[in-house]
């Protein structure tokens, strides 16, 4: 009967969504608290994490997703409408800034200890952006985490500098917990995707969801 009513018109019912840890304040405030007043019989449930869930399998109804370098999610049994693009930066604490040498366009990347992922393609972005630019370095890592949060944390506690999509840093760069490090060189864009199982039979929450994207535009 549940079921019956959420393939209906009207959005009610339960909604979850998995996403990334470092997007949880941002995907809160600018979308979550909107959608939720907008559709007062949804429930919301948040499931966040790092890893790509199954949607199926852990009965997942949208997952927002992250695209570095415009590499493209590879699953091709799930829909990816991506609804967001935001520029990816280099950042820093103002204390491990301070420690760095600079030039007229920017730090000496040579010197900069970078806090390298091991999931995700930003290390790979990072060693195209440096290879790019008008001088050969090599890219030195001392720190390796696996989730953005902890590369965030790390750069506050001035480990290194750290390539995170701007987005993620808003409240940090405003607090100027982390500053941006200056580079000789274009970033990537980050490209944010919904994925979800088939475009078919799909409920109405899912749909006013989706629809509540494009207010990110």
């Amino acid at each position: 009967e549940e079921y019956a009513v959420n393939l209906g018109d009207e959005a009610v019912g339960l909604l979850r969504i998995s996403a990334a840890y470092a997007f949880s304040r941002f995907f809160i405030t600018q979308l979550i608290q909107p959608f939720m007043e907008q559709n007062p019989q949804v429930e919301v449930e948040l499931i966040f994490g790092n890893d790509n869930v199954d949607l199926v399998g852990q009965q997942i109804d949208v997952a927002l997703r992250l695209d570095i370098r415009s590499m493209g999610l590879k699953d091709s049994n799930l829909v990816a409408r991506k609804f967001i693009s935001t520029e990816a930066g280099l950042f820093c604490s103002p204390s491990y800034m301070s420690k760095l040498a600079s030039t007229a366009t920017g730090v000496e990347l040579n010197e900069v200890d970078f806090i390298e992922f091991t999931i995700g393609h930003s290390f790979e972005a990072l060693r195209q952006l440096v290879n790019n630019t008008s001088h050969i370095y090599a890219i030195k890592s001392r720190l390796k985490v696996n989730d953005i949060s902890s590369g965030k944390e790390a750069a506050i506690a001035g480990l290194g500098a750290v390539m995170l999509p701007k987005l993620a840093v808003k409240d940090e760069l405003n607090k100027q917990q982390l500053v941006p490090l200056p580079v000789d060189g274009m970033l990537p864009m980050v490209d944010i995707y919904a994925v979800y199982t088939s475009r078919e039979h799909m409920p109405a929450k899912l749909q006013r969801f989706l629809q509540s994207l494009n207010l990110l535009q």
